[in-house]
C-alpha cells in the first residue's frame, strides 16, 4: 500500500491535534520525532506520554501510526484497538483497516470497512490508501461506493479512479449475477447475459423488455445509481438484479473506454491490459506488458505478484521467484510472495535454498499448512528424514485433519523403516476430512 497520503494526512492532522488538546510534553516532543521521521524516538515518548495519560485515544492512535511507520504492524494493530475503545475515531478506524488489509486480514477489516464506506468523504486523504482494499473483501457495493467516491475526489489522478471503477463495477456485476443465480425464477435472466457472453457482445440488454413486464417500478432508462437505490428493499427481485449486472458491467465497459480515450499512455490501463490478457488466454502479450510496466511504472500495486502468477502459470519458476524476491523485498509483510519464493525453490529444486528460507521464518510461531508441506518436503530431498518427521508432527497438531499431512508422515516413516507408526498414519489419514 502506498504510504504517501498517510504522512500527508499526517503532517496535517498534528497541528491541530496540538492545538485542540491539552498534551503532556512528551506528545509534543514526540510528535517532533514524528515530524522528522524518528519513528522509534516518537514511539518510545508517546509511551512515556501514554503513562500519565493511560485513557488518551488520540495518544493511543498517534503511538499506532509511529509504530504503523516504523513497520511493527501487530504492535500498530494494538494501539489502533486501545484508542478505539477509548474513543471512536474515524481516522483511527481508517488507519487500523489500513493495517489488516495491509496484513491480508480481510475477514477482519470487513466490518470496518463497511463502517467507513457509510462516512465517505471525497477529501478524505486516506481513502486512495485505502480504496485497494475494497475490491479484496466480498463486499462488492461498497468496492463500488469507493469508486464513486473518487470519481468526486481531486486527490487521486483520474485515470487510475477509472480503472478502479471498472474493477469495483465488474465486481459489483459478478455479485448481482451470483444473487440472480440464487432466484427461483433468474434463468431466464441468466440465459440473456450467457448469450452476449457467448456471442461477444457488449449489449446484454436483450432481457430489458421481460424485466419490465416482471416488474413495474423499473423503467427502461432506470440508471445504476437508481437501481442501487432500490436494491435494499427488491434485493430478491430477479428483474432488478438483471438490470443491475447489466448496468454495472455497462459502467465498467464504459470506464475503460473513456480511460482509452482520455489518457492512453495511462500505467493503470496498461496494468489493466495485462491481466485481460493473461485471463484470455494471451499469455505473450500479457508479459510483453508487464515487462515494459516493471521497467517505467514498478511502484504499480500487485505488479510484481500479478506478472510472478503469471510466469508462474507458465512453468518459468526463474522469473517467476525473481519477481516474487523483487515483492518481498519491497513488502516485507507480503506472505503470497513468502508463498511464491518456497514454490518456486521446490520447483526449481533449490532444496537447502528453500529450507533456509522458511525455516527462520516459521521456528517461533505455527507454520500455515503451505508453508509445513514445503519445508518437509525441502528437507525430505535433503535426506534429513528426522527433521522433516519433526516439521509434520508439529504440523500435525495445529491441522489433525488435513490427509497431506498424514500422507506425508506415512510415506516418511515407511522409508524411515518405523512400520507401526507409518500403519497408524495410514489410519489417521483415512479418517482425516481435509486435502
Amino acid at each position: 500500500m502506498q504510504i504517501g497520503p498517510i504522512l500527508a494526512w499526517v503532517i496535517w492532522a498534528v497541528p491541530v491535534i496540538a492545538i485542540c488538546q491539552s498534551v503532556p510534553d512528551d506528545a509534543v516532543a514526540a510528535r517532533t520525532a514524528f515530524a522528522a521521521g524518528k519513528y522509534s524516538e516518537a514511539a518510545k515518548l508517546y509511551e512515556e506520554a501514554l503513562a500519565s495519560h493511560p485513557h488518551s485515544a488520540p495518544l493511543q492512535s498517534d503511538l499506532g501510526l509511529a509504530y504503523q511507520m516504523e513497520g511493527d504492524h501487530a504492535r500498530a494493530i494494538r494501539s489502533y484497538l486501545a484508542a478505539l475503545r477509548l474513543e471512536d475515531l474515524p481516522h483511527t478506524r481508517e488507519l487500523l483497516a489500513i493495517e489488516r488489509c495491509r496484513l491480508r486480514q480481510y475477514q477482519a477489516v470487513t466490518p470496518l470497512l463497511s463502517q467507513i464506506a457509510h462516512h465517505l468523504s471525497k477529501d478524505d486523504a486516506l481513502l486512495p490508501v485505502l480504496s485497494p482494499c475494497y475490491l479484496e473483501t466480498d463486499d462488492a457495493l461498497d468496492a463500488l461506493r469507493v469508486g464513486q467516491t473518487l470519481m468526486l475526489s481531486s486527490t487521486v489522478p483520474p485515470d487510475q479512479v477509472l480503472i478502479y471503477r471498472s474493477h469495483a463495477s465488474m465486481k459489483a456485476s459478478n455479485f448481482f449475477i451470483g444473487q440472480l443465480s440464487k432466484t427461483s425464477d433468474g434463468a431466464p435472466y441468466i440465459q440473456y447475459l450467457k448469450t452476449a457472453r457467448d456471442s461477444g457482445s457488449a449489449d446484454a440488454r436483450s432481457g430489458f423488455p421481460s424485466a419490465l413486464a416482471h416488474s413495474s417500478y423499473l423503467r427502461s432508462d432506470l440508471t445504476l445509481d437508481e437501481g442501487l437505490a432500490l436494491f435494499p428493499k427488491h434485493s430478491g427481485d430477479s428483474a432488478l438484479l438483471y438490470m443491475l449486472s447489466v448496468l454495472s458491467g455497462e459502467q465498467a465497459m464504459q470506464s475503460i473506454v473513456e480511460c482509452q480515450q482520455k489518457y492512453p499512455d495511462s500505467p493503470w490501463l496498461a496494468q489493466f491490459q495485462a491481466q485481460m490478457f493473461a485471463a484470455q488466454g494471451q499469455y505473450q502479450e500479457a508479459k510483453t506488458i508487464y515487462t515494459q510496466l516493471l521497467a517505467s511504472n514498478p511502484e504499480l500495486p500487485d505488479l510484481r505478484h500479478d506478472a510472478a502468477m503469471l510466469y508462474r502459470s507458465q512453468g518459468e519458476w526463474d522469473r517467476a521467484l525473481a519477481l516474487f524476491q523483487a515483492g518481498l523485498a519491497a513488502d516485507p509483510t507480503d506472505d503470497r510472495a513468502v508463498a511464491g519464493i518456497s514454490e518456486s525453490l521446490i520447483q526449481l529444486g533449490n532444496y537447502t535454498e528453500a529450507a533456509a528460507f522458511l525455516a527462520p521464518r516459521f521456528s517461533s510461531s505455527p507454520a500455515p499448512l503451505w508453508a509445513a508441506l514445503d519445508l518437509s518436503l525441502a528437507y525430505q530431498k535433503l535426506e534429513k528424514y528426522p527433521v522433516a518427521i519433526g516439521v509434520l508432527t508439529r504440523a500435525e497438531q495445529a491441522f489433525p485433519q488435513a490427509k497431506q499431512i498424514h500422507f506425508r508422515l506415512m510415506r516418511l516413516y515407511a522409508l524411515t523403516g518405523q512400520t507401526d507408526l507409518a500403519q497408524k498414519e495410514n489410519a489417521l489419514f483415512a479418517k482425516a476430512t481435509h486435502p
